[in-house]
């Protein structure tokens, strides 16, 4: 009587067993779907797809920040040599003149 209990429930564990891997094989293959699609999708975005890719154009915008950042920087130490020599080299050259 009890053999036959424990039997039962060992063909009843072996059925849960069972259906837990299907679903468990289900599960990987629904996500195995998923990330192929999320990666076709993103490939073209980042490396581009005959046109110039995200990730290119963000290089070339970082880029052209950094030369309008080195120009910038050009012109403000012109201006500032500029200043310096009038302000203080005017004065000075004045002086010697006798302005």
């Amino acid at each position: 009587m009890e053999d036959q209990q424990l039997v039962e429930e060992i063909r009843g564990l072996r059925v849960e067993i069972q259906e837990f891997r299907s679903d468990v094989a289900s599960w990987r293959q629904d996500t195995g779907e998923r990330i192929a699609t999320i990666e076709s999708q993103l490939r073209p975005a980042i490396l581009g797809n005959g046109q110039p890719s995200r990730l290119a154009v963000v290089e070339t915008q970082v880029g052209e920040l950094n030369r309008a950042r080195y120009t910038q920087g050009g012109i403000v130490a012109a201006l500032s040599a500029l200043w310096a020599v009038i302000v203080f080299g005017l004065p000075y050259i004045r002086a010697k003149l006798g302005f």
